[in-house]
């Protein structure tokens, strides 16, 4: 403990879910805050979840870099552990533990936290032995105003805690007053009812009620008569101290009704007092932690605080540290639904918890914080999944599973290096089992596949195809396709858009899905596709298209750089990436999918139908900005500008002279919500680290939102573009590379954070591509101090843009996409015919002429098998016998009865090999695909000369009969 804290130098935190008006125990703890502020304190709030909402009680929010050694972090009772590392600490009881957290989190607090209750929420437990801390907030709102009164109106708050069981005593006609509703609502209502009914003895509401006119009647808890319960309320102390022994306005029981009537008048007085002595228990807090950390020596410590509690004065506590497993079943099933799902009313509050803890986060602020949030995502989504297939039967973890489908994020996942694969496919998991919940038959077996079908009928399916970074990073997936392909576009939209039109007429048709989505399920199965496509990002919340994607809905399924990190999901079965785009020799670990790469990078872009348009020039000096400035610029949105690299920023402009950095970061394809001037203020306070003014730091938000020349216009002002890590641009490249602009990109190990570098390293032009931030920084440095090379690297990508580079070709593209799903085809037909053909090591074929006599017939049959039952490799061979000109039945019933006269005349044994299969009718591509995998055909006296033609058979090695024994035949590699 440092023992040489001045009392100017200590300061307040006070940690807090974000602001919420209608919950009590949140607006105790802004109003903590402003008097402590008040008193001429440092004090400011920590909201858990980045929020920093606006509010008529406190607003001024802390950062983690101001908490230090001379700071005490505020903690409410709900919060395990010591999320902000915090020296000094307080625990605030603002419930008694076991109503909104587990009764045993104490377990996770340090023994030497000092303790401090609102109030004792127990009749049994006298306030006078505690540390006592009740700021009071009063709405001025919370006027009688004067209005006609009739009926009677309820709430039920923590009422199962204190009644069990809860009996309902209110006319059935009574209003009950939900935990949602605002002060304001609340208002209006306590100003035309004549009676509130309160099952909750505790709640503020029970006052507020007082204060507008309408008499509040608690009721009682069983065997507490109701000086217990006034002496388990902090006012009883304040009630003492003024001379007075009754609560105005209240009645405890119907029989105070009149009681409670008579001294309405007087509830506003009384309440002025309470609210004076809820400000002398934040004073005598402040004193406590003036003596308690200001003290200069352990004697003056103990002289002077005896009387502040501790964990150890209170709970029996051990000494173990909670690990992250700990932390997590916190929020254990025994909690959620004992104290969160007990009624349908509280049921919110479970989803707010969802929310919470998945929801995406605004903004990281400090150094680590994005790899931090990733672990916690990791352990929250081990324990979620884990505690709902253990209990795969519950009805309350069906509802979790359900709160998980409809507000989950998983966006912040992205902003790290990270191997992500286990939480995708946890969720996808999470996500099967929700379908399945609602009847979803997720698997489907496919027929087979029509023999007269000549084209591979591929599936895009998409939730629009209008203008959007996706359409145009897709629309080269099949924009020029060859006629090999089929190409069905399936969209949960149809706006009429040219761009729209334009992606119709480069495919064979275009499907707008219906609404509901097993009839979407079944309409793309009723087409019977060989491969889709998804080409709508599924990684990030759980919409439409991600839920259609967890289904089997054609035989091959694929995905790409949309979804920018594996989707999880086991019925997708290829991720198509590039050679540039995901380096890592171990990159496969990455993915649930099988990864597969295109040479060079994943992307390529096109746009359709898109003209250049007329724009109005950006002038320097209408920004700002001097014209011999160094302008370096990016279009990295909000999102991807995690702390360090807005760090690694503010080092380059620091050493580059007269620079600027100007950002363009609030683009609508993330968000339509940013909390813009926040943003600003963080930037322009990390700049300021570095000796950086704010002209040093531009940030626009051009309105109109600009289209694709507008930015062109913008990065015309500029001299250098700088990419983002780890989480790199793709979309926001092209724009810059279009007008000539060198572009510093820094490559990473996982896809995301290598996109960017591959299309740098398209381009072939040497320095402009980093491994590490020094030598991004030095890369920078180096283009920002020196114009004849900036010259230079810009003649060198105008050079290579002019020549159409990969991720602009879209015709080049589609030939390499069109060869790829070729080739994913012929693996489907393959793995599909060796399961089907039950094909061996060694696979032998026969081309009989069925429309010989039967004699000449069964005499080559029999002769060819009962050969090969004398092989030594017998059991590893697959004899096929094509009989495409003859019926199906009539091949089987006649090898039926051959088989059976071999066994029973000629004592053949055919128990151990070989495999005999009947080949039906097979399309060209299934003879393409079979072909390879033939050994050799036995050439028959009564071959069918047409048909082996038909199957481009003709170059298969052959051996006769007697040939074969002596061979030895070699086995055939796998497809």
């Amino acid at each position: 403990m440092n023992n040489n804290i001045e009392k100017d130098q200590l300061r307040f935190i006070i940690f807090s879910p974000p602001f919420q008006p209608n919950v009590g125990g949140v607006i105790a703890l802004y109003t903590l805050a402003r008097i402590i502020d008040e008193a001429g304190f440092f004090c400011k709030l920590f909201d858990m979840n980045g929020m920093n909402l606006p509010n008529n009680i406190f607003d001024n929010y802390a950062t983690k870099a101001e908490i230090n050694e001379h700071t005490v972090v505020v903690y409410p009772e709900v919060i395990f552990g010591n999320p902000l590392n915090a020296k000094h600490v307080v625990r605030w009881i603002l419930c008694e533990l076991g109503v909104h957290c587990p009764h045993d989190i104490y377990t996770s607090w340090g023994k030497d936290d000092f303790v401090y209750h609102y109030s004792t929420y127990n009749p049994q437990k006298d306030v006078k032995n505690y540390n006592i801390l009740s700021p009071t907030y009063l709405n001025p709102a919370l006027q009688n105003h004067g209005k006609s009164r009739n009926g009677t109106c309820h709430i039920i708050r923590k009422g199962h805690k204190f009644h069990k069981p809860l009996l309902h005593i209110h006319p059935s006609d009574s209003l009950l007053l939900d935990d949602n509703l605002s002060q304001e609502v609340l208002i209006e209502i306590f100003n035309i009812k004549e009676y509130l009914i309160s099952y909750d003895p505790y709640s503020y509401i029970n006052f507020m009620a007082a204060l507008c006119g309408c008499i509040p009647i608690v009721v009682p808890i069983k065997e507490t008569t109701k000086k217990q319960w006034l002496e388990s309320l902090f006012m009883s102390i304040s009630l003492e101290q003024s001379g007075q022994n009754e609560l105005k306005g209240i009645a405890y029981g119907l029989e105070e009704v009149e009681y409670a009537r008579k001294t309405l008048q007087e509830v506003r007085n009384q309440q002025d007092i309470f609210i004076q002595y809820g400000k002398d228990t934040v004073h005598s807090f402040i004193n406590d932690m003036i003596s308690r950390l200001c003290a200069k020596s352990d004697l003056e410590k103990l002289s002077k605080n005896a009387h502040i509690l501790q964990i150890v004065d209170i709970f029996s506590i051990s000494q173990s540290e909670s690990s992250p497993e700990d932390i997590i079943k916190y929020y254990s099933e025994d909690f959620i639904a004992n104290f969160i799902a007990k009624n349908k009313d509280e049921n919110q509050q479970l989803t707010g918890y969802l929310k919470f803890l998945f929801s995406s986060q605004p903004y990281f602020q400090e150094i680590g914080e994005a790899d931090n949030y990733c672990q916690y995502l990791q352990d929250s989504i081990n324990y979620l999944h884990t505690s709902i297939f253990k209990n795969c039967d519950s009805a309350f973890w069906h509802e979790v599973v359900n709160d998980f489908v409809k507000h989950t994020n998983f966006i912040a996942a992205y902003f790290n290096e990270r191997n992500l694969k286990n939480i995708y496919v946890k969720r996808a998991e999470i996500l099967e089992f929700f379908l399945k919940l609602n009847s979803h038959e997720l698997d489907y077996e496919f027929a087979v596949r029509p023999v007269n079908r000549k084209k591979i009928r591929l599936g895009i399916l998409a939730s629009h195809f209008t203008p959007s970074a996706e359409t145009f990073a897709y629309l080269p997936v099949y924009e020029y396709l060859s006629r090999d392909f089929e190409v069905i576009l399936y969209s949960l939209n149809k706006t009429g858009h040219p761009l729209e039109q334009y992606c119709q007429l480069s495919a064979n048709s275009f499907k707008l899905l219906p609404q509901k989505l097993l009839e979407q399920v079944n309409t793309i199965r009723d087409d019977d596709l060989d491969i889709l496509f998804i080409a709508t990002n599924v990684t990030a919340a759980t919409h439409q298209i991600c839920l259609l994607a967890i289904h089997k809905l054609a035989r091959t399924q694929v995905t790409s750089g949309g979804s920018v990190v594996t989707t999880g999901m086991r019925n997708i079965d290829y991720y198509i990436s590039g050679t540039l785009s995901d380096p890592s020799p171990a990159a496969q670990d990455h993915y649930q999918e099988k990864l597969v790469k295109l040479e060079g990078t994943a992307h390529c872009f096109s746009y359709g139908t898109e003209e250049v348009k007329l724009t109005t020039p950006v002038e320097r000096d209408s920004l700002g900005i001097p014209e011999d400035a160094v302008v370096f610029i990016s279009g990295a949105n909000y999102f991807k500008t995690v702390p360090e690299l807005i760090e690694t920023w503010g080092k380059i402009i620091s050493k580059v002279e007269n620079s600027v950095l100007v950002l363009l970061p609030f683009g609508p394809n993330w968000s339509n919500n940013y909390p813009k001037t926040k943003f600003i203020n963080h930037l322009n306070s990390i700049f300021s680290k570095y000796g950086l003014g704010t002209e040093r730091l531009i940030v626009l938000d051009p309105q109109p939102v600009p289209d694709r020349d507008d930015m062109k216009e913008y990065y015309k002002i500029a001299d250098i573009y700088l990419d983002s890590y780890p989480f790199a641009g793709t979309t926001s490249l092209v724009e810059p590379l279009q007008v000539n602009l060198p572009v510093i990109a820094r490559q990473g190990n996982s896809f995301r954070s290598a996109m960017g570098a591959a299309m740098v390293q398209a381009l072939d032009v040497p320095d402009l591509v980093a491994d590490s931030e020094e030598s991004y920084i030095q890369l920078a440095i180096a283009l920002g101090s020196n114009p004849e090379l900036r010259q230079e690297k810009s003649a060198q990508i105008k050079e290579k843009m002019q020549g159409n580079p990969s991720f602009l070709d879209s015709r080049s593209y589609s030939a390499k996409i069109g060869s790829l799903f070729q080739e994913l085809f012929s693996k489907y037909l393959a793995d599909t015919m060796s399961q089907n053909f039950r094909l061996g090591d060694i696979n032998l074929i026969i081309f009989p002429d069925w429309s010989q006599p039967e004699d000449l017939l069964y005499q080559d049959l029999a002769s060819a098998i009962s050969t090969l039952t004398t092989h030594p490799d017998k059991s590893h061979i697959t004899l096929l016998i094509d009989t495409q000109n003859i019926p199906d039945e009539e091949a089987d019933m006649l090898l039926s009865s051959l088989t059976m006269n071999l066994l029973m005349e000629d004592d053949v044994d055919i128990t151990e090999g070989p495999e005999i299969t009947l080949l039906g009718k097979l399309s060209d591509a299934q003879w393409k695909t079979l072909l390879p995998r033939i050994n050799c055909r036995i050439a028959l006296a009564t071959d069918n000369e047409s048909a082996i033609a038909q199957a481009k058979a003709e170059t298969l090695p052959s051996s006769d009969v007697d040939s074969l024994i002596a061979s030895k035949l070699e086995m055939m590699p796998a497809f």
